[in-house]
């Protein structure tokens, strides 16, 4: 054999090498970043403690620190997401045990709600769903006067007329007006209303206004 031969075949056996020695070496992956753990949403509940024709009493609850909005409207209205209702609601934050009791007293008799409710974490905002819990004012009359409504110059109510009563008598006085009459004359509630009282015949609801005393 010649010598160029023998170079030859040389180079030929080192590149075959070098090329198997690149498969059978494995490539090493490039190191992943540690992914950070996903935010997970708050999640919320509400309970209703009390209920009547003119007010609720509703605990809500979250498993998060964090804050809280509500609102209360008609059950034809809708609130579209837990962030317009933090922008339209009422809101709050929690204390440190996460649960809030809050008593509303605008509700009137005889009506459907809604009550919307959603919390969330605080930093950074982690918006919890938006809840919807229905409340009706809707309740038989049990008793011979309801409430129906209070506001601050305003006050609905209902009399039942009693089974086999052929009439009745009703009034709303300012109290001190009564006690003035009483100390002066000596008025009882039963004769204040036989002399003042506004006669029916029906069960009805009534409404009555007043206008604020200025101070």
């Amino acid at each position: 054999m010649s010598k160029r031969f023998i170079i030859r075949m040389g180079l030929l056996s080192a590149i075959a090498f070098a090329v198997l020695s690149c498969k059978e070496t494995p490539l090493e992956d490039p190191k992943e970043e540690p992914k950070e753990d996903p935010i997970t949403a708050p999640v919320a509940s509400v309970e209703i403690n009390a209920l009547d024709r003119t007010s609720v009493t509703f605990t809500i609850s979250s498993d998060s620190p964090g804050d809280y909005a509500w609102a209360i409207v008609p059950a034809t209205e809708n609130i579209n997401s837990a962030e317009d209702l933090f922008t339209e609601g009422t809101s709050g934050m929690f204390g440190s045990s996460q649960k809030i009791e809050i008593t509303y007293n605008e509700l009137e008799g005889g009506n459907e709600y809604s009550l919307y409710y959603a919390v969330r974490k605080i930093n950074p905002f982690t918006y919890s769903e938006l809840y919807c819990e229905q409340i009706s004012t809707v309740f038989p009359y049990e008793e011979m006067i309801t409430l129906e409504k209070v506001t601050t110059n305003a006050v609905s109510y209902h009399i039942e007329k009693p089974e086999g009563a052929k009439a009745y008598r009703h009034m709303i006085v300012d109290y001190n007006d009564f006690l003035y009459f009483q100390a002066l004359v000596g008025v009882t509630h039963d004769s204040y209303l036989s002399a003042f009282g506004l006669s029916d015949k029906e069960s009805k609801t009534f409404d009555y206004e007043w206008v604020q005393k200025s101070h």
